[in-house]
């Protein structure tokens, strides 16, 4: 990529929009069905790395339409650079907060499962075709 030095729109083009794609891809893994059922701390996340994807294109399209080369010029950085690095702070604070609610969430759905297999008799506890309590 011979511009990506040269040109400041292109850099921060490139870099938002790849970090856009990752979002995206996130984004899609939190809204696949799993097989313990769905947990509303995912569909949070996935509402998260949503708005990441939609921030970062904004600020692509927008470093691309600007002309000014920011690299060589002397003038302060604009809001619209600046904001999305600090919204990115926010995200990342809120998805730490959503991971740690999803581990909570799956962690008493397995609970769940095994209280309810402590109360059965020891002759239905395990269905012969499963191996895990997985599931």
């Amino acid at each position: 990529m011979p511009n990506f030095n040269k040109s400041w729109g292109i850099s921060v083009a490139t870099l938002s929009t790849i970090l856009a794609a990752y979002s995206l891809l996130i984004m899609r893994e939190f809204l696949r069905p799993w097989p313990n059922g769905d947990l509303p701390s995912r569909r949070a996340l996935a509402a998260v790395f949503g708005a990441q994807a939609a921030i970062q294109m904004f600020r692509a399209v927008i470093a691309l339409a600007s002309n000014v080369d920011w690299f060589t010029s002397a003038e302060p950085r604009p809001l619209w650079f600046g904001a999305p690095t600090m919204i990115g702070f926010v995200f990342l604070s809120v998805t730490s907060i959503l991971l740690i609610a999803v581990a909570k969430e799956e962690a008493e759905q397995r609970s769940t499962r095994v209280l309810a297999l402590a109360r059965m008799p020891p002759t239905r506890r395990m269905p012969p075709n499963r191996t895990s309590l997985r599931g």
